[in-house]
């Protein structure tokens, strides 16, 4: 628990808001609010890198800080440790942790399937209305397959008491797994269509607002669309690198996600007014924050030293190309090739194993003898 309360404060206090996520966030606040008896989950969905996470963790801090009764509040960013990976795991953390705050027995089923149904009677039988329960689960999609774990059985989106809160955010449908699709054939329809509806400046091809909000099978399904004023996200992160860039460097951003279908000198305005809404639609967050790591190091005297890749997987594979120019394949490749397969190293422990490598060495000593 602690882990993912840190991991919170540290993306909510970077958190940068726009208009897609202020419509997010307002709609997950007056759900987390509402003095209405719902009794179904909020689902959050986006694409990768479209800020969930930091929506997420800004809604935590939002939540802790304004609300005005003792209530308790769980979060989990799964994927992010060990014991958030499994929903074994998973579920024997939340159940732990609602076993101290309502005061019941500390023991733990061994079995997952008593585990499970510990899990739902916690969720659905102990939260009271002096003592209200708030879930927020980020990315369940990072779960590994064991126990059905992205199967997502074992999450209650339904029939919750009036005491209980959920908030969960997954990626689109994907190959390898359908949360999404699992999630919307999980909740009820409903009978009502009351609750309000959310609409963000995400635009369609034609120019027109993109409805984010899908009222489908009678829980709210909210859509974190692309970014619209990336301008503003990338000057706040480089604000927090202590850092700022020319005009002419972030003309180099902007004609990056600009479409390169005609030069730019030879659009017109209305091209590229439209040059500009592709721009908003093809930014996300991660993208973005590459990007402000990378030409943060550029100089002002630099100009723009190389030219920025569209998409997170080019960027990250630019970057690697470069590093190796810089410090050589053999090295580049096998450093990432043991942070990978550790998953967290130290810097001690790298550099023995690096100099176990034949490779690495014969590709080290052939132009000078490093310092010992």
């Amino acid at each position: 628990a602690r882990h993912h309360l840190r991991f919170a404060i540290l993306r909510s206090n970077a958190f940068c808001e726009t208009e897609t996520t202020r419509n997010i966030t307002e709609a997950v606040e007056e759900y987390l609010a509402s003095g209405e008896e719902l009794t179904h989950a909020l689902i959050i969905h986006g694409r990768s890198g479209a800020g969930k996470t930091y929506a997420i963790s800004q809604i935590f801090a939002d939540h802790m800080e304004n609300s005005e009764e003792e209530r308790c509040v769980i979060i989990r960013f799964l994927g992010t440790s060990q014991a958030s990976s499994s929903v074994q795991a998973l579920l024997g953390s939340i159940c732990s942790q609602l076993q101290r705050v309502y005061g019941k027995p500390r023991d733990l089923p061994d079995e997952f399937t008593d585990l499970k149904a510990l899990f739902h009677k916690a969720v659905r039988e102990w939260p009271t209305a002096e003592m209200p329960l708030t879930m927020l689960i980020d990315s369940v999609d990072q779960l590994d397959d064991q126990h059905g774990g992205r199967r997502l059985e074992w999450l209650p989106v339904t029939d919750l008491p009036p005491h209980v809160r959920l908030v969960v955010s997954t990626l689109p449908d994907h190959p390898e797994f359908d949360c999404l699709t699992r999630l919307r054939k999980t909740l009820k329809p409903r009978t009502t269509d009351s609750e309000p509806r959310v609409r963000s400046q995400d635009s369609t091809g034609d120019g027109s607002q993109g409805e984010v909000e899908d009222m489908t099978c009678g829980g709210k399904v909210l859509e974190l669309t692309a970014l619209q004023d990336w301008r503003t996200v990338l000057s706040h992160i480089l604000k927090v690198l202590g850092r700022r860039i020319t005009e002419e460097q972030m003309t180099a951003v902007e004609q990056c996600l600009e479409s390169e279908e005609t030069p730019r000198q030879e659009r017109s305005l209305w091209e590229r007014l439209r040059a500009g809404i592709r721009v908003a639609r093809g930014a996300t967050p991660l993208w973005l924050r590459l990007v402000a790591q990378m030409v943060s190091k550029w100089r002002s005297f630099d100009g723009v030293p190389f030219r920025l890749k569209r998409g997170v997987r080019s960027l990250i594979i630019d970057l690697f190309g470069r590093l190796e120019v810089t410090h050589g394949v053999c090295v580049v490749r096998a450093t990432l090739s043991y942070l990978t397969l550790s998953r967290g190293i130290g810097e001690g422990e790298l550099n023995n194993l690096l100099s176990l490598e034949d490779n690495v060495l014969a590709d080290v000593y052939e132009w000078w003898v490093p310092p010992l």
